[in-house]
């Protein structure tokens, strides 16, 4: 982390240094008879010519000031990125293990009286259905059961991609027989969209539904 610090920080300040390196470099140059002869320092020229050195100062520093900006936005996208995989399932977009213990945790904290049931589910056999009919098969159905998940939740609902084929949603529910109406649209949801995708295999999910 220091190295690549250190290596930015030089980057940065590099025409600077080189700039100030050539005005205490002298220049020399061949006479009209073949001779060497010391022509000038860079500080004489910069003394001749004072409009041309300010310009190539301006043009310096501007260059430092856009590659310190470059750094900046290169270091906040890169936050970012770390932010959005710590807290979402990069897969399906629904929220990772951690962000719904979080989340989960400060619910019941903030309204500790309300009802929740969570539902854990995972999709039966899903290791057969990526040995037989491929990864691309089992993402396509972790999608599509991740859809059914959003479109059968509202936002008063925490859902979260464990890992895997493993699910969890925080229903908003009185009690497990409402969570299970719920959970029963969002099965059949998953699995007119399986079909309607034209895949061979019916994946079959189990669900555990728990009071708290």
């Amino acid at each position: 982390m220091k190295n690549s610090f250190f290596k930015r920080l030089m980057c940065a300040y590099s025409p600077t240094i080189l700039l100030m390196v050539l005005l205490s470099v002298p220049v020399y140059a061949l006479n009209e008879t073949g001779s060497v002869r010391h022509a000038s320092h860079i500080q004489e020229f910069v003394m001749l010519h004072p409009n041309a050195s300010l310009a190539v100062l301006i043009l310096i520093i501007l260059a430092v000031i856009l590659l310190l900006t470059i750094i900046f936005m290169t270091r906040s996208r890169n936050t970012k990125q770390i932010r959005n995989a710590l807290n979402y399932d990069e897969l399906t977009g629904l929220y990772s293990f951690y962000n719904f213990k979080k989340l989960a945790q400060a619910r019941l904290d903030s309204s500790p009286r309300l009802a929740y049931v969570i539902a854990y589910v995972d999709i039966h056999k899903f290791k057969y259905i990526n040995d037989v009919f491929g990864y691309d098969t089992g993402d396509n159905i972790l999608l599509l059961f991740a859809d059914a998940i959003k479109e059968n939740t509202g936002d008063c609902d925490i859902t979260a991609r464990m890992y895997s084929d493993r699910f969890l949603i925080m229903l908003n529910a009185s009690n497990i027989g409402n969570a299970k109406a719920q959970v029963e649209l969002i099965n059949d949801k998953f699995l007119k969209s399986v079909t309607d995708a034209g895949i061979a295999t019916k994946p079959v999910f189990k669900v555990g539904l728990y009071q708290i």
